[in-house]
């Protein structure tokens, strides 16, 4: 099977989780631009990772396919495609490697706490602390930043088949469920590779809201919404009503 840039993720040191979903991502992907008619477009794509010290003022020169505006924007859409699936696929990484630390997170809101125990803070000067804060997340709605929410919930997919894949088939899943879970991923990056990554007109103050309200509602709201975090805060004090934590608003930041 033919890989679109032949990464080789352990030569800079990540760990063996990570570096084999982006082995697997990019075999996927490779395979897929060349069944889809796009096997220029991944010879094209290698040679300009393998490249030694390119000279962008001669990249035209060196590469005359990418004059052909179709070749070029398909190049653009391949390496696209693999940074984002290479961030969904860290996204991923990250959360394995906090849930693998359990409770002893340094810099989270619970070690916060119990320093803050260990230091003589009681519940209700913890209470006061609280009542200070106010929890703003920012949200950039900025067109260079934006993606569709078609191509938000295809990555978010990924991610998904991806852990699925890596925990086992559980012993009600079918004998082959981890291929069948590769084979679904084959066909989400089918669909995201035809998936226009740009719209055809101007986004609306509307709509870059609901853009943005994709992450509460797939997101913030079933990670870390209010009640949750209340109860980290109180659990981590250690009370038996521990402290609450009213205020919780957003910013959206529109460009």
């Amino acid at each position: 099977m033919r890989s679109l840039l032949n990464v080789e993720p352990e030569a800079f040191g990540l760990t063996r989780e990570l570096s084999d979903d982006l082995r697997t991502l990019d075999r996927m992907l490779g395979k897929i631009l060349a069944e889809q008619g796009s096997r220029e477009v991944v010879e094209l794509a290698r040679k300009l990772v393998t490249e030694e010290n390119p000279d962008p003022r001669r990249l035209f020169e060196q590469y005359p396919q990418l004059q052909d505006p179709a070749v070029f924007r398909d190049v653009a859409r391949a390496f696209t495609a693999f940074f984002q699936l290479a961030n969904t696929a860290e996204q991923k990484e990250i959360v394995r490697v906090n849930r693998a630390r359990g409770e002893e997170r340094k810099e989270s809101i619970r070690d916060a706490v119990i320093e803050l125990k260990s230091r003589g803070t009681t519940a209700a000067e913890m209470q006061q602390l609280l009542d200070r804060i106010q929890i703003t997340p920012t949200l950039t709605a900025h067109p260079t930043e934006a993606k569709r929410r078609a191509v938000l919930d295809k990555l978010k997919s990924v991610a998904l088949h991806l852990a699925k894949a890596e925990s086992g088939p559980t012993l009600a899943d079918p004998l082959d469920a981890k291929r069948e879970d590769f084979d679904e991923v084959e066909r989400i990056l089918t669909t995201l590779w035809q998936t226009d990554e740009m719209r055809a007109v101007q986004v609306t103050v509307d709509e870059e809201v609901r853009n943005a309200l994709y992450f509460f509602e797939g997101t913030i709201s079933e990670v870390v919404p209010p009640p949750k975090l209340m109860g980290c805060t109180a659990c981590a004090a250690c009370t038996r009503t521990g402290p609450s934590l009213s205020r919780w608003s957003t910013t959206l930041s529109l460009s």
